[in-house]
């Protein structure tokens, strides 16, 4: 009679389950424990994978799902946000699923942070970064051009300062972005094409913080190399207003100096890293740097120098070279990354409705 007490009480237990997470590869003890779980009458509502779990595993909980006759699958939720080899990765994202929408995995990941999204999102998100790699790959462009065309691309999206969801995958989608998800997208897609940059900190005259990308850059062919700042959120323009080839001769924000930005006519001030870089004086920059003992100004640092791999000096000497991109560059920018064709190559890339 006690065995029989304990076994009802095993599957009310069961019964009541409506979370499930992994983080490791299942044993076989496991794997049969949660079969009695998918197998047998449940609550369940969300499964989460993550932290080392591997493949195996979850391809296994995915099959036990579609062998199961007792739990709806539409109705539980499925979250990838492990980590896993590209080609693991790249499985999981273009396998077949049951109900795809009911899974969401993890596209971008930096550091502790990441973004999630569904299935079904994330191939869509993964072929417009696949189209933006293989224009600029096709283009041969340098560099600089490889900037000003990635630039160009990401000024396309409608600003939007309602959105509240700055996902990159929303932002594609959508063709829509509040300000900080420009320098989002535009970083991201910066390094997908091999270019390093670090996503910054701005805050202008009326007390507002915004991204603002900064990127290393070395061109022979327009004798540049040093440190720049970008934002594409600040050179686009209304749609509504303005034609596309209007609304792309906007470069106010393209590859502005550090050491100079408090002077110029946006009166902007860079503030944490960037703002200790962009003092004028080696000395008193090392001394506010020294003197600064926060956690998320080291944070700051140490992504700036695993990103660029460069230590404190050879930064700082950079971003006060002599080296700028003025407007005669960046004419020299539209003649040669677009020629005659100015940039009718646009369709390829950006969302239809863009291009009247």
């Amino acid at each position: 009679m006690f065995e029989d007490f304990e076994e009802e009480k095993e599957l009310v237990d069961y019964f009541d389950i409506q979370n499930l997470y992994f983080d490791h590869p299942l044993s076989i003890d496991e794997e049969e424990e949660l079969k009695t779980v998918l197998l047998g009458f449940s609550n369940l509502s969300q499964i989460y994978f993550k932290g080392n779990i591997d493949l195996i595993s979850i391809e296994k909980v995915k099959d036990l799902l579609i062998m199961s006759s007792t739990i709806n699958d539409a109705k539980i939720e499925k979250i990838i946000t492990c980590d896993l080899k590209d080609d693991e990765y790249n499985y999981l994202v273009n396998t077949n699923y049951k109900n795809p929408n009911t899974w969401s995995i993890a596209y971008y990941k930096d550091g502790n942070n990441y973004m999630i999204d569904t299935i079904p999102n994330v191939r869509e998100f993964n072929t417009y970064i696949d189209r933006v790699k293989l224009l600029v790959r096709k283009e041969k462009l340098t560099p600089l051009e490889t900037v000003f065309r990635i630039y160009d691309i990401v000024k396309l999206i409608e600003l939007d300062e309602s959105i509240k969801d700055d996902s990159l995958s929303y932002i594609v989608r959508t063709n829509k972005s509040n300000t900080d998800g420009y320098n989002k997208l535009f970083s991201y897609l910066l390094t997908k094409v091999n270019i390093s940059n670090y996503l910054g900190t701005i805050k202008n005259s009326n007390n507002e913080t915004n991204l603002i990308t900064m990127i290393y850059i070395k061109d022979e062919r327009y004798n540049i190399d040093g440190f720049f700042l970008f934002d594409p959120a600040y050179d686009t323009l209304d749609k509504k207003s303005y034609k596309d080839n209007v609304r792309m001769i906007n470069y106010n924000y393209f590859g502005l100096k550090l050491s100079d930005i408090e002077y110029s006519k946006y009166n902007d001030l860079l503030t944490s890293a960037l703002g200790i870089l962009s003092i004028n004086k080696y000395e008193y920059a090392l001394e506010r740097l020294s003197s600064r003992k926060s956690l998320d100004i080291n944070k700051e640092f140490n992504k700036i120098y695993t990103t660029f791999g460069k230590d404190f000096k050879t930064i700082y000497d950079e971003v006060h070279n002599d080296s700028y991109i003025d407007d005669i560059i960046i004419g020299a920018l539209c003649d040669n990354v677009y020629e005659d064709t100015i940039r009718d190559s646009y369709s390829s890339i950006v969302i239809n409705n863009y291009l009247e």
